[in-house]
């Protein structure tokens, strides 16, 4: 038996080789993992606590604005250095090819920026549909976690 990056291996004699651990409680009750393990329900004292002392898991995604992600992406130093050669080009009368790389940059500039705009609303939007199921003191609870972060607590015994 060895213990490698925290994960518990055990050598089989039979097959010769080292198998990893898994510490499964499907075949506990609840009572034996708590009288086992010293685990217990929290009270409702302690939840209070620990919310007051963390605050709600809350996962909120601010998304920018279209003009803002725009200038956000405008000040890439790439695009700098193409507005600084295209300055360059026009002193050179390079100026029809000055003028193409503007358009493109700026063709480019604007797709980037829908794109970034396009995802950060897609992520924000995410639907959140998951139940919780918690007990403490005895009574069981029902978190049922849905869209925007709003969460509903179904009480029942």
């Amino acid at each position: 038996m060895f213990y490698f990056k925290n994960n518990k291996y055990i050598y089989l004699e039979k097959e010769k080789t080292f198998i990893f651990q898994k510490f499964i409680l499907d075949k506990f009750t609840n009572k034996q993992i708590f009288e086992t393990f010293g685990v217990r329900p929290q009270t409702f004292l302690e939840y209070n606590y620990l919310l007051n002392k963390f605050g709600k898991n809350l996962i909120f995604i601010y998304v920018k604005s279209f003009i803002r992600i725009f200038l956000e992406q405008m000040y890439n130093p790439l695009y700098i250095y193409q507005i600084f050669s295209c300055i360059l080009w026009f002193n050179d009368e390079y100026s029809s090819f000055a003028v193409l790389i503007i358009i493109c940059t700026f063709l480019i500039l604007l797709l980037n920026t829908y794109y970034i705009h396009k995802n950060n609303l897609k992520i924000s939007n995410i639907p959140i549909g998951s139940q919780v199921y918690i007990k403490r003191n005895f009574v069981s609870l029902i978190y049922i976690i849905s869209y925007h972060n709003t969460i509903h607590v179904i009480f029942f015994t």
